[in-house]
């Protein structure tokens, strides 16, 4: 989230540049492949643990990622971020969203 806005304000200001008219999606596109070439990933699910900061306090927790057989790094793809409440498991997440990942 944009530092120090809320999550309307995030959203708003996400949807503002989206319509931006005066930068072509190709531009976008290009400044996205700026950031280097990526290697294809093995598909499949993994697990990852980071630090998230929780009430303004770091908390390592572990995310669930799903990588599709058919995700092309050369290709823009969308991300799917679902998240669950208080005693979800991620896995049970990412598995109910796996048919729409895989297109």
């Amino acid at each position: 989230m944009a530092q120090g806005l809320g999550a309307a304000q995030a959203v708003q200001a996400a949807l503002e540049l989206a319509a931006r008219k005066d930068i072509p999606l190709e531009d976008w596109l290009v400044a996205m492949r700026a950031f280097g070439r990526f290697e294809r990933p093995v598909a499949g699910f993994r697990t990852e643990k980071l630090t998230l900061l929780a009430d303004g306090k770091p908390e390592e927790t572990e995310v669930v990622l799903f990588i599709p057989t058919s995700l092309d790094p050369a290709k823009p793809a969308p991300l799917i971020c679902a998240f669950h409440g208080t005693g979800g498991r991620g896995k049970e997440m990412a598995e109910m969203w796996r048919g729409i990942a895989e297109g």
